[in-house]
């Protein structure tokens, strides 16, 4: 590491920002710059322009203004073309640093005031390399009293060092995707020759970041040939049969949906499918046909639902959908407060005894499954709804920790890790291992011997920017619903500005004076100090006494409890509730056919994503739906946010905005939103796919050995790296 020459003073302050040597210094971009970059004569200039100028000043003055109660500098500055007052505001010493004759450069904003003038601008002495006008300049993020000529000074002096930094992406790949090189990309992010030039780096700073973390991807789906899932065939007669005794046919979308998985679950290989499908598309008749292969092949299955309101409307469904099923599917639902089986209660040491016997075949619940009281005798196959609900290891749950129950010589940590030696161990953390079976290791001369695991299907309504990020990355295979069952109407969705408040007040009573029930979304329980919006109590409170005095209102949020929840949730369902005020817990799992309007407060406060996932609340019925997001956002990105919302009504669209938009979280943790990458804002959806196409070519042409440094930056993702 090559050391910082700069004042001891400047070693302190950058040590604040974590940096002590040249390499850090020159890794540490700028946050944004200033574009000073258009050169003008006096004369050229007009009001509101952001100019450099190239002056001799012919007079400068310090004085006190009364009237401010400030020091002023003023200056009168001169080209070849004219002349222009120059203001400074509490700099009175400048004019004792700047003198008469002085060949300096000036740049800022040209301004209107009994006259063109500079007010504030930046100033340079014409003398060598211009860092502070004329170009590009970088602003960075300041430690303590270090100032942005101080640091620009820093950084341009350690320039030459940026070819002794090594470049960690290989030349091919470089050449391949028309990448600058390492110390190009240094020179140019901190002082750009030119916009173009700066657009170039930023894309190769986050495909950097993109493809050390794709090559992680690849290197652990070669781990993935070490997973043994059962296999479970394709059972076409099985599934003929079955769908004979549905009172519908099967749109075509779901045919490829249910063959695509059938195949995945014929191989030895797991299957690690997304089965993605707008609210009524059909995916859980999907699901429930995989299921039944899984079951007439001698395995059991696992439905995992985020609430228990869904996890019970899962339950009803499946045991309707296999009504005329025979032989019998016995199906079994697993909460916090019930254990079903059948339709019938039953005592927990009871059901557990059932479950773990392998007499239930579908168990549908929710995080209970989770709690490690419940253990599987064949699990085969786990349904996951809505996944993006579940945090990641709780995802994982039931492919590591619930399954252990199963084996006798399972590890004692629960998150193993993998080292470069011997990097097959770590799936043990997702599978499970028969007692004869010895974990294989990386040199391990007979890889028949595999590791078993269970098949995963995972299903949303709307593909969450991570579960987009995802499949963008490889690791999940995705089937697309992209058929909307027949005479479906389309949800007419409004923005909502507060003058038009009264307006759908009025609406809304009609709707409800015609049969229809309405939704009313809070972001927020209770009030907040800091935050001038409504919360679901204040707006029950308001309806409850105000405009809707004469209706039945009923309240729902994630303090009340679950059998409170439950009998709120109930009672709208019932049709006895015309209007449920409620925060976004209502956001998965409620069908209501009846309830034909979505009122969400403060839009602005939710993800696209979450906005779409509640209008998909209503328009469960034959009845015309609609959906007003109020809000009181006047920024213009997040009223472009809102009017995106209204406009479309595709979920996987609306992702792909909420990606570019808010993140997808990291794939190496926990977190699922927001950016995880240092040069995030440059990430976009383009440099993403290149990232994926680059580590896949380098997969089959290369190999990480042959690269030391950029093994050792994948390596620890690959520890990490989420298999579900």
């Amino acid at each position: 590491m090559t050391a910082i020459k700069t004042t001891t003073k400047n070693l302190q302050e950058l040590k604040k920002l974590g940096i002590s040597s040249a390499e850090e210094l020159l890794m540490y971009f700028p946050r944004r710059y200033l574009d000073f970059s258009k050169t003008k004569h006096i004369r050229d200039t007009r009001p509101g322009e952001t100019v450099t100028l190239q002056v001799t000043i012919k007079s400068i003055q310090s004085r006190f203004s009364f009237k401010s109660r400030q020091t002023l500098c003023e200056s009168v500055v001169q080209d070849s073309t004219g002349y222009l007052k120059v203001t400074w505001f509490n700099m009175g010493y400048l004019a004792k640093t700047l003198k008469i004759g002085d060949h300096i450069a000036l740049a800022g904003k040209i301004t209107n005031f009994k006259g063109l003038q500079l007010v504030n601008p930046i100033y340079e002495k014409i003398e060598g390399d211009m860092l502070h006008t004329g170009r590009f300049v970088p602003v960075y993020k300041l430690p303590g009293t270090m100032y942005q000529k101080t640091l620009r000074k820093i950084v341009h002096a350690h320039l030459p060092l940026a070819r002794k930094i090594p470049d960690i992406i290989p030349p091919g790949t470089r050449r391949s995707f028309a990448l600058p090189d390492l110390a190009t990309t240094i020179q140019e992010s901190h002082f750009p020759s030119a916009q173009e030039k700066l657009y170039s780096v930023q894309r190769r700073l986050i495909f950097e970041e993109l493809f050390i973390q794709q090559l992680a991807v690849q290197e652990n789906k070669k781990l993935r040939v070490l997973l043994k899932a059962p296999n479970i065939p394709a059972n076409v007669e099985l599934i003929k049969k079955f769908l004979s005794t549905l009172p519908f046919e099967l749109t075509g979308g779901q045919k490829r949906a249910l063959w695509e998985i059938m195949k995945d679950m014929e191989q030895s290989v797991p299957m690690n499918r997304l089965l993605q499908g707008d609210v009524g598309s059909g995916k859980t008749v999907v699901a429930a046909a995989a299921a039944l292969c899984a079951v007439r092949a001698g395995f059991q299955v696992a439905l995992l639902a985020p609430t228990e309101i869904l996890a019970v409307q899962h339950y009803e469904t499946i045991q309707k959908i296999f009504a005329k099923t025979t032989p019998r599917v016995k199906i079994g639902l697993h909460t916090q407060s019930l254990h079903e089986i059948d339709g019938k209660s039953y005592s927990l040491p009871v059901f557990k005894k059932a479950v773990n016997n392998g007499s239930v075949s579908i168990l549908t619940g929710t995080h209970a499954l989770l709690a490690g009281k419940i253990h599987f005798k064949t699990l085969g196959l786990i349904l996951v709804d809505e996944q993006h609900r579940f945090g990641v290891r709780q995802r994982q749950y039931l492919l590591s920790e619930e399954n252990r129950s199963v084996t006798t010589n399972m590890p004692s940590e629960p998150y193993p890790t993998a080292s470069s030696a011997n990097r097959e161990t770590r799936i043990r953390s997702t599978s499970i291992i028969l007692p004869s079976e010895p974990y294989p290791t990386a040199s391990s001369a007979n890889r028949e011997t595999r590791i078993r695991s269970t098949h995963f299907l995972s299903m949303t309504a709307t593909p969450i920017p991570r579960t987009l990020a995802l499949s963008m990355f490889g690791e999940l295979d995705v089937s697309v619903l992209s058929e909307m069952p027949k005479n479906r109407k389309p949800i007419e969705t409004r923005l909502a500005l507060e003058e038009q408040r009264l307006e759908v007040y009025a609406f809304l009573k009609k709707q409800i004076s015609s049969g229809r029930q309405v939704y009313w979304v809070l972001p927020h329980i209770d009030e907040s100090e800091d935050e001038d919006i409504t919360s679901v109590k204040e707006k029950y409170d308001e309806l409850l006494y105000g405009p809707y005095q004469d209706l039945k209102i009923g309240l729902l949020h994630g303090r009340m409890k679950a059998d409170d929840k439950n009998a709120a949730m109930l009672t709208f369902k019932e049709g006895k509730t015309n209007i449920l005020v409620a925060t976004s817990v209502i956001e998965i799992g409620v069908d209501v056919p009846n309830a034909s309007c979505m009122v969400i407060e403060n839009a602005e406060r939710f993800g696209l994503a979450q906005l779409h996932q509640l209008r998909g609340r209503v328009g469960r019925g034959a009845h015309q739906s609609y959906c007003f997001a109020f809000t009181e956002a006047v920024e213009e990105e997040s009223l472009a946010r809102i009017k995106n919302f209204t406009t479309i009504s595709s979920g996987f669209k609306l992702a792909e905005l909420d990606l570019e938009n808010r993140g997808f979280g990291t794939l190496f943790g926990e977190e699922q939103s927001g950016f995880f990458f240092k040069y995030s804002k440059y990430l976009t959806m383009k440099v993403l796919q290149e990232s994926r196409q680059a580590a896949i070519a380098f997969e089959n042409s290369d190999n990480l050995k042959n690269h030391p440094l950029l093994e050792k930056m994948v390596a620890p993702l690959v520890e990490k790296v989420h298999l579900e």
